[in-house]
């Protein structure tokens, strides 16, 4: 059960009690229910309406660092079904735009898109659910409705209330059907708690360790450890517009890359766009002083995307901030990267939510 397993982590100390998710908790549990009971009744449930009192899907939606992607997590991994699926949105709709060029030429490739979804999962969990391009809100217009009213269970994190979405953006009353579709169908539900975990943590240990040290190392390793709850991958890649990065860990939407692999390597602002729309927290260990321009340049850019999402950057440094570049032809660029880092450390900042 979900809530047994939320109160044996409170009593573990990997978190603290409450209310507010405790509240999550029990509407989580019903779907989980929802799901069961359709897994029971699969071969003779098209002969039946569905209750007026059934929901497919919750959206839940509140300020940064309340715990909605740690709650959907232990939601998706206590559901015992093994068609479900959890994804960051951003790289969920790359998987749908890719699938979509690979059906040119059929007649309706979003319809059989949709009919894959619906046959391959019973479960589909978005994690930090925001909608800025018009391609993506063109395709949730058309998709939700038809998904949302299959027996497909959908769980939904954001930091947006669901009338806001894509607020002020093109041709948004192609759109507004996908927000009817999550209105009519799922359980909205605010995530009021005041406390901002992620934050506090952050606030606590600072986001930029310096010198590279085993102090700090211990440190840096253990906050990646608090703020992914334990649950890092270890090593791995992760393919970014097809090409393979790699990795020192990983945890959903928090990844830790060392500062060589994601500078000093040939890379394009694209890889950090990517990069910065899908993880909210990137852990940057083994950085030194950075003399060649190129490796500067990647640098600049990493930061400039990440700045504009609000993404979470943590250093393991051996320079600290006003001594990273050394060399000449970047001076006055730099000085800009040094003023984001400055904001990028402020409480202002930490507090905003990630623009994914």
């Amino acid at each position: 059960m979900l809530k047994r397993e939320y109160l044996a982590q409170v009593e573990s100390g990997i978190l603290q009690k409450d209310p507010d998710q405790l509240k999550i908790v029990k509407i989580l549990e019903n779907l989980s229910k929802n799901i069961a009971k359709d897994g029971i009744f699969k071969n003779i449930k098209r002969f039946f309406k569905k209750p007026s009192n059934s929901f497919e899907g919750v959206y839940i939606y509140g300020g940064v660092g309340r715990g909605k992607t740690m709650l959907m997590d232990l939601f998706f991994d206590s559901v015992k079904t093994d068609k479900k699926i959890r994804q960051h949105f951003h790289r969920f709709m790359q998987s749908i735009h890719t699938r979509l060029a690979e059906l040119s030429g059929k007649t309706d490739p979003l319809s059989i898109v949709v009919s894959e979804l619906e046959r391959d999962y019973d479960l589909i969990c978005f994690d930090e659910f925001y909608v800025e391009d018009i391609g993506d809100a063109m395709l949730l217009g058309r998709s939700l409705e038809k998904l949302l009213a299959s027996r497909v269970k959908m769980v939904f994190t954001s930091n947006i209330k669901p009338s806001d979405l894509y607020l002020g953006g093109l041709q948004r009353k192609s759109f507004l059907s996908a927000i009817s579709a999550i209105e009519n169908h799922c359980e909205v539900v605010c995530l009021e708690s005041v406390t901002d975990y992620r934050l506090r943590e952050l606030e606590k240990s600072g986001i930029y360790f310096s010198p590279i040290d085993s102090d700090k190392t211990s440190s840096f390793n253990r906050l990646f450890q608090q703020l992914s709850k334990g649950t890092g991958s270890g090593p791995g890649s992760i393919d970014v517009l097809g090409r393979k990065i790699a990795y020192e860990d990983s945890s959903n939407d928090t990844i830790q890359f060392s500062a060589d692999v994601i500078f000093s390597s040939p890379r394009s602002s694209s890889d950090y766009i990517e990069l910065s729309k899908e993880f909210h927290t990137i852990f940057i260990s083994n950085l030194n002083i950075i003399s060649e321009e190129d490796t500067a340049r990647r640098f600049i850019a990493f930061i400039d995307e990440c700045y504009d999402r609000n993404v979470k950057v943590i250093f393991l440094s051996n320079p600290l901030p006003d001594d990273i570049y050394n060399g000449k032809r970047l001076v006055d660029k730099f000085q800009r990267t040094l003023s984001r880092l400055t904001e990028m450390q402020s409480n202002d900042y930490l507090q905003a939510g990630h623009k994914g």
